[in-house]
């Protein structure tokens, strides 16, 4: 049996639990996590709460290697999430100069001021990193904690997905395992009536993960069936997953 290193992920914000904002992060966040072969144990939603960020982020790190949060690290008042690190890491928060001299350089491209407001983004954890923002003003904080990794990001999306590039090059050379995965649609075709060729397919194979999903086009019934696979390289890893996938399309025609 393959064992993943270990993620969670944690998505702030009480625009989030209201239902006044979709969340895209964590499905981009869990993804890219999962296809570096990391297994993500759990994606939690919490509100802007000091509180309520250090709990989540505490109980994930007992089991995981990794967590990553998305969400308040902007300049308002209820963006807490540095304040909640460094409570959940016992760390003392200070001015982190590399993370001043990225915002006072984007605030002068952008032919802003310097407020105080915005010196608040540059208030981390001690030991923290600051990680670049291409999109734009709030730096995210990068934490190594003992054999732990913390990865903090904004909560616009667009930013959040931007700084994951810097999130895999951190944790590219930790993983021993890459991920990949390969669909097929099969039309006129029953979820109910393959379920048992997925389940022997499925058992052969315990090192990756089927997943059917069914729908209805019209009156035509069809199924996606997706193989997520596993192995040293990711050109393998999909090797392996478009050979499972053709082994269950042969057992499916055969049928």
């Amino acid at each position: 049996m393959i064992h993943f290193w270990k993620a969670g992920v944690v998505i702030i914000g009480n625009e989030i639990l209201i239902g006044r904002v979709l969340d895209t992060n964590s499905q981009k966040v869990a993804r890219a996590l999962t296809m570096m072969g990391y297994e993500v144990l759990e994606i939690r939603k919490v509100k802007d709460d000091v509180d309520a960020i250090a709990k989540a982020l505490k109980e994930l790190l007992y089991e995981a290697n990794v967590v990553v949060t998305t969400g308040g690290l902007g300049p308002t008042y209820d963006d807490v999430t540095a304040e909640a690190l460094a409570y959940a890491l016992g760390l003392p928060l200070e001015i982190n100069q590399k993370a001043r001299d990225m915002i006072e350089r984007k605030v002068r491209e952008m032919r802003l001021e310097m407020t105080k407001e915005r010196l608040k983004m540059a208030v981390m954890p001690s030991t923290s990193k600051p990680i670049p923002n291409p999109v734009g003003v709030a730096p995210g904080i990068y934490i190594k904690f003992g054999n732990k990794k913390i990865f903090a990001l904004p909560g616009v999306p667009a930013e959040a997905e931007a700084m994951l590039d810097y999130v895999i090059s951190e944790l590219e050379n930790d993983s021993l395992l890459r991920r990949a995965e390969a669909c097929e649609r099969l039309e006129n075709v029953r979820e109910a009536d393959i379920a048992d060729i997925i389940r022997k397919v499925a058992k052969m194979y315990p090192d990756s993960y089927i997943k059917t999903h069914p729908g209805l086009e019209g009156n035509r019934p069809y199924v996606k069936v997706c193989v997520l696979a596993s192995d040293e390289s990711s050109e393998m890893a999909h090797r392996k997953a478009k050979n499972i996938l053709n082994l269950i399309i042969s057992e499916v025609m055969g049928a």
